[in-house]
């Protein structure tokens, strides 16, 4: 008698690196005169979490702000 179960299993394996957020407010190389700012990037496939990071330095080792959430604005 001929097995009657059916197994069917979906693999989905992304290969290539996801796009990364581009962010869209406040544009790049704006200057912001207000101390209540909003930072927006546009969205992503299934993201994790957004993490935003503020430092003093291109080298991001002295960090002023650091918070992550699931929205992508913060």
């Amino acid at each position: 008698m001929p097995d009657s179960s059916l197994h069917i299993r979906d693999l989905f394996v992304l290969l290539a690196q996801p796009a990364r957020p581009e962010l869209v407010q406040p544009a790049a190389n704006t200057v912001v005169s207000t101390q209540n700012i909003e930072f927006d990037w546009s969205d992503i496939f299934k993201p994790r979490h957004y993490q935003l990071q503020i430092a003093r330095d291109a080298a991001f080792s002295d960090l002023v702000h650091e918070s992550a959430g699931p929205a992508s604005a913060f």
